[in-house]
């Protein structure tokens, strides 16, 4: 009974692109909406909204909203209005996948008020690609003049956007357009003086490690502290953040804009970056940005051009080097992941060392692990701990143990699911009788007060054995136990130094399937590892690894 009531019940979805946009705009397109849901029958049970959010991007909050309302059960709603299909996404795929396999696929009919348009019309799907094709072209067409806007803003030395420490942004005073007001940026005096300590420190000599050291020694907050900003190894100052300040035009007052253009990556749909050709950029001259003279950049750059001249090094065409433990090994004294610090060449090889990333990026303030370790004898004794812990009686009887209750969980399962076709036929005799009861009382008989009522407790009886049916059905799936040889997987380790020579890449996924991560403890002079597996390993169908499911040892 529950999905016939809803099969009139719509939502209504409204969104607005910018945060200059009139946010008044949402309410008209709610009003417009309800009012052809009026016309058309339908009753409007809940709104969904997003305000100053491109129509290009489909992580909205509302529209994810709108989206995780499809797993309820009873469906809520069969219908969605949107003001017009631009509104529900502006890129022609996006918007043909969500109104034709997401919302159709759940059995909800989507309605373009302004061209009172249906998905379930014979010509929908060519009609809404053709409106998707005019919409993405807005997108393209929008995206030119505002970069257009833009250019104009820069050539005319406005801010055109962006963070960079040492200035401040300001809204322009007594502006021509003051609808359109723009912003300027002014000199930060404080943070200026920091910028000119850094300068002056590299210049006599300080190395980029001192200088960071320095600066988190004394508590310095660095540009993005404590502004919303996560990084894997923390807060705090790091090399590549002084690097970038070193060789910042912009300190010298010189802006060079349009280096870089924005898109959107079609697969993680993350924001990204990449530069444009030179012959693009526009380098433009503010004498009141300055913070550095120009003795003090030439001393600088001089002194990057002797550090970064070519010498020793990977051989030129080498490539990207690849370590069959990039992305396991964590330190213990904060957390953070270990990387590649260093290394040398030998021949045609490349011999590599580990290290904390927070350390060889921050500082002993903030990590005090400084020790290195080769990545060659990091990567034997790992997988000889890993050989070991598998061929252990402890790992064999945690083995058994796990398929034991994989077996008990298959077997409860099967129980479960010989349970599910008797209460399916349940079900289906309570349905018929709350249907006798519903035409009885449709039919007006007397005592029509007392139909009502056992009506309303039978549908509530009725309820609660779907609830049962469902939780019963979802469990009732028997699963077979995972037939795994230990055998094997140790002969994949012991085969993993001559695939490492082969095709590291092959090797890393191998080595990652059986591995989660290793700790890595500073011990005098050693390391103390400790192996996390993951719980696929070994056929672990009983549950989260236990106290048995990490080893190691000293390195």
């Amino acid at each position: 009974m529950g999905e016939r009531e809803n099969l009139d019940c719509a939502v209504v979805y409204a969104r607005f692109s910018t945060k200059k946009q009139d946010p008044r705009s949402i309410d008209d397109q709610f009003r417009r909406c309800e009012e052809y849901a009026g016309a058309e029958g339908l009753k409007v049970v809940s709104h969904f909204k997003d305000e100053g959010i491109s129509g290009s991007r489909q992580d909205r909050p509302g529209l994810e909203l709108l989206l995780s309302s499809l797993r309820k059960r009873p469906l809520p709603f069969c219908h969605v209005l949107v003001d017009d299909s631009s509104r529900l996404s502006r890129d022609d795929i996006d918007a043909k996948t969500i109104v034709f396999r997401t919302l159709r696929g759940a059995g909800v009919v989507v309605h373009d008020v302004s061209s009172r348009t249906r998905s379930d019309d014979d010509n929908a799907e060519l009609l809404w690609g053709v409106k998707g094709l005019i919409d993405a072209q807005y997108v393209r067409d929008l995206r030119k003049k505002t970069h257009r806007g833009l250019e104009g803003r820069a050539l005319a030395g406005k801010h055109t956007g962006g963070r960079c420490f040492g200035y401040i942004s300001i809204e322009e005073e007594a502006p021509a357009d003051p609808e359109h007001a723009c912003s300027i940026l002014r000199v930060d005096d404080e943070q200026a003086k920091l910028v000119r300590r850094i300068f002056q420190m590299y210049a006599d000599g300080a190395a980029l490690g001192t200088i960071v050291e320095t600066l988190n020694r004394e508590g310095i907050p660095a540009p993005y502290d404590g502004k919303g900003y996560s990084k894997p190894t923390g807060g705090g100052w790091s090399k590549n953040q002084v690097s970038s300040m070193l060789r910042n035009e912009r300190y010298i007052g010189v802006i060079i804009w349009n280096r870089r253009e924005f898109y959107r990556d079609p697969v993680t749909r993350k924001r990204r970056a990449r530069l444009r050709d030179e012959s693009e950029w526009k380098r433009l001259t503010n004498p009141e940005l300055r913070i550095v003279s120009d003795d003090l950049w030439d001393r600088v750059q001089t002194r990057r051009g002797i550090r970064s001249s070519p010498k020793g090094g990977r051989p030129p065409g080498t490539g990207r080097h690849v370590s069959i433990l990039s992305g396991l090994l964590r330190c213990s004294e904060c957390g953070g992941p270990m990387s590649i610090v260093g290394g040398t060449v030998r021949g045609d090889k490349r011999l590599v060392n580990y290290g904390c990333s927070t350390n060889h990026a921050k500082g002993t303030t903030v990590c005090s692990n400084s020790k290195r370790i080769s990545e060659r004898k990091a990567r034997h004794s790992i997988v000889q701990f890993a050989i070991e812990f598998l061929q252990s009686d402890d790992f064999r009887t945690w083995v058994e143990a796990g398929r034991r209750r994989a077996q008990e969980a298959q077997s409860a399962a099967v129980r479960a699911n010989d349970h599910v076709a008797a209460l399916e036929a349940e079900v289906k005799a309570q349905e018929r009788k709350v249907d006798r009861l519903l035409d009885a009382l449709l039919g007006d008989l007397k005592g029509s007060e007392g139909v009502n009522k056992r009506l309303k407790a039978e549908e509530a009886k009725l309820v609660e054995m779907r609830g049962k049916l469902t939780a019963l059905a979802r469990t009732g799936r028997p699963r077979q136990p995972p037939v795994i040889s230990i055998d094997a997987l140790v002969a994949d380790l012991r085969s993993l130094g001559t695939l490492t020579e082969k095709d590291p890449t092959a090797a890393r996924d191998a080595l990652h399937r059986v591995v989660e991560s290793v700790t890595l403890k500073p011990v005098g002079d050693e390391y103390e590892a400790t192996l996390a597996f993951r719980n696929t390993t070994a056929a672990i169908a009983g549950g989260r690894v236990g106290a048995k499911g990490s080893c190691g040892g000293r390195i």
